[in-house]
């Protein structure tokens, strides 16, 4: 509340929401991140929690948009 553009402060959010709470909360609190930050230092790993949590929740269509900019971003890594 204090600063909601802290993007690594909303990351670590979702990373807990995903074991805490509900699985939308963390795809939302993901979602912000990379919406304030999309450079944000672990973006392979906010954009792989997007996708892992998208495919959790059955959204196969933000699933692909999700891979297909890690693809994009980070041609030569794994993930």
């Amino acid at each position: 509340r204090l600063d909601p553009g802290q993007a690594d402060a909303w990351r670590w959010l979702s990373h807990y929401y995903v074991n805490f709470r509900t699985l939308t909360d963390a795809k939302l609190a993901a979602r912000r991140a990379y919406d304030t930050d999309p450079f944000l230092t672990d973006a392979v790993g906010l954009l792989d929690a997007l996708s892992s949590i998208s495919f959790e929740l059955g959204q196969f269509e933000d699933v692909r948009r999700y891979c297909a900019e890690l693809q994009r971003r980070f041609p030569t890594n794994p993930r």
